[in-house]
């Protein structure tokens, strides 16, 4: 039996992004990117301070292919992306590759792929000369034997005294000066994610950046015309089938909750052994804006807001 490996491929975009991983976009976002791509991203792992969660960036860590990708905590905005096992993944640059498990990223190709540059740094504790672009940087080891050369910081290594040519091992994707200072791009003014939102207690919820306003008396019609589709429909328990109108829920798949895991998630303070119509409401979860709305399965009114401080795992 003979395995076939699938490469992730992408196309690098300097001080924007890294195929569907664009710098600015928020962490649901890029878990919908990688859920879309798991047939060539295998592995994912989540990095957080679990003591101190704001203290430090997210990291989403797609391990076999090399890539992070860092969130800054606040606003779990995408801040930097970068490539640390080069040779893991396929990648181009205004549609030519420049390096995959064939080509091999030198000094002397990345020069003539991107063009001339400033003399970079040289990062006398970690021995690796730094090439910088406009929102992007190349690291390249230094061989001991060679260290002198470029403590200045003043000559490029293209090419060492044996005539080999250093080979890049880190890629930095990014906005502002350079990658030790990474910042999030500036939110557009279209964009309502980190939009305010003001609790009227016993009435609803009031969206200042949009003008509108959702009651308890709106409907699952009105949810979708404020707020768009949902990114998910949990029914609460599968007790029987629900036929449910058009407007309400067009072509979404549905996820019943068999357990009730969370209490504030239950529109009813029956126990677990309740039955019934009552059983069968259901939410519109909507996590960009961790907002999830219980609607009544009877009148497709809405029952609940839920508001999530989204901190990880939350």
């Amino acid at each position: 039996t003979t395995t076939v490996y699938h490469m992730l491929t992408v196309e690098l975009l300097p001080g924007k992004a890294l195929g569907d991983f664009v710098l600015g976009m928020h962490i649901t976002e890029a878990i919908a990117a990688i859920q879309q791509n798991m047939d060539v991203i295998s592995q994912v792992e989540l990095k957080f301070n679990e003591n101190e969660p704001l203290s430090m960036d997210i990291v989403v860590d797609l391990t076999e292919d090399g890539v992070l990708l860092r969130f800054e905590p606040f606003s779990q905005r995408l801040k930097m992306i970068e490539v640390y096992e080069v040779p893991r993944i396929c990648l181009s640059y205004s549609g030519t590759v420049f390096a995959s498990h064939a080509i091999q990223p030198t000094f002397v190709l990345i020069y003539s792929r991107f063009g001339p540059s400033y003399p970079g740094d040289y990062a006398v504790d970690k021995h690796v000369y730094n090439l910088h672009y406009p929102g992007l940087s190349f690291t390249f080891p230094i061989p001991s034997r060679y260290h002198s050369l470029y403590s200045d910081g003043e000559d490029l290594p293209v090419e060492f005294p044996d005539g080999t040519t250093p080979i890049t091992s880190r890629i930095f994707i990014y906005c502002g000066k350079n990658f030790r200072a990474a910042a999030l791009p500036p939110i557009p003014s279209s964009s309502l994610y980190f939009e305010e939102i003001v609790v009227r207690v016993s009435e609803g919820l009031h969206f200042t950046r949009r003008g509108s306003t959702l009651t308890f008396e709106s409907t699952a019609q009105d949810v979708l015309t404020e707020l768009g589709m949902p990114n998910r429909y949990t029914c609460e328990r599968e007790t029987h089938t629900i036929l449910l109108p058009d407007y309400v829920m067009p072509s979404l798949r549905i996820f019943y909750k068999e357990e009730d895991k969370m209490r504030i998630h239950s529109s009813h303070h029956e126990g677990r052994g309740a039955v019934g119509p009552s059983c069968a409401d259901y939410f519109y979860n909507y996590f960009p804006l961790g907002l999830d709305i219980l609607l009544d399965h009877h009148k497709h009114t809405i029952k609940k807001f839920i508001l999530h401080t989204n901190f990880p795992t939350h």
